[in-house]
C-alpha cells in the first residue's frame, strides 16, 4: 500500500474499526465500498453502450457508393452500399429500429436491433456479401472502454 502512495496511486482501503459492539462497522465499510464500485460499474456501463449505439448509428448515417439497384415497396431507385461497408439506409426504418439497453442486474447493456435484416446485413446470406454494422461499432468504441474502466481501477 505505501509503494502505491510513492508512486502516485491512489489505493482503495477499506477502513475497518473493531468495538465491544461487534463488527458492524467492518461490514457497512465494505457494503458502502460496494455500492460505490458497483455504481461506477452501473455507470461506465452505460457510457459504454450508448458509446457503440453511437457509433452504430454513425455507421449506418454515411453513404457509401455501391451499385444502383432497383427496389420496390415503395418503388425506387437506391444505391446498394458495398460489399464490407456498412449498409446504406433508403428508409432509414432499419436505422431507427437500432436501440441500446440496460440491465443494471445482469451487469450488461445491449446494442441491437429487431430488424429481421440486422443479422443479414452484419453477416451476409448466400446471396449477398457481409455489411457490417454492429462490430465496426464495437470495434470504435473499445478504447473509449478501455479508458472508461482504467479510469474506474484508479479511483
Amino acid at each position: 500500500m505505501d509503494g502505491d502512495r510513492r508512486r502516485g496511486r491512489r489505493s482503495s482501503v477499506i477502513k475497518a474499526t473493531f468495538s465491544k459492539k461487534g463488527s458492524a462497522s467492518v461490514s457497512v465499510s465494505i457494503e458502502n465500498a460496494q455500492k460505490r464500485i458497483s455504481a461506477d460499474v452501473v455507470k461506465n456501463l452505460k457510457l459504454a453502450t450508448l458509446k457503440v449505439h453511437e457509433n452504430a448509428v454513425r455507421g449506418l448515417s454515411k453513404r457509401s457508393e455501391g451499385e444502383r439497384q432497383v427496389r420496390y415497396n415503395p418503388r425506387r431507385e437506391v444505391v446498394a452500399s458495398r460489399p464490407g461497408d456498412p449498409p446504406n439506409i433508403d428508409t432509414r426504418r432499419f436505422l431507427s429500429s437500432v436501440k441500446f439497453e440496460f440491465f443494471e442486474k445482469e451487469g450488461q447493456g445491449f446494442v441491437g436491433t429487431n430488424d429481421v435484416r440486422g443479422p443479414w446485413f452484419e453477416f451476409g446470406t448466400k446471396n449477398m456479401k457481409p455489411r457490417p454494422w454492429l462490430r465496426p461499432a464495437w470495434n470504435q468504441s473499445l478504447e473509449f472502454i478501455r479508458k472508461l474502466f482504467k479510469e474506474m481501477g484508479k479511483k
